[in-house]
């Protein structure tokens, strides 16, 4: 899952993911950091995870948080 990359957000402030019971699996503040899918150098079952990230918004600088989700088939 690869992080934001666009103009118009100069900062990240937090991304996480998380499994279905709501554990951290993945956690960056990097603009550019992107989740391969693992945890602690294991490959994720095949599932849904759920993600959000809070970024600043080069426009007006408001802060915008959004939240989804992502699934891993293999």
């Amino acid at each position: 899952l690869q992080m934001i990359v666009s103009p118009t957000v100069p900062e990240v402030k937090l991304f996480n993911i998380y499994d279905r019971w709501g554990g951290l699996v993945f956690s960056s503040s990097s603009r550019f950091g992107a989740w391969d899918g693992t945890f602690k150098g294991e490959k994720m079952q095949e599932g849904v995870y759920v993600y959000m990230v809070r970024f600043i918004c080069g426009l007006d600088g408001s802060l915008i948080t959004k939240k989804g989700d992502v699934t891993i088939m293999r």
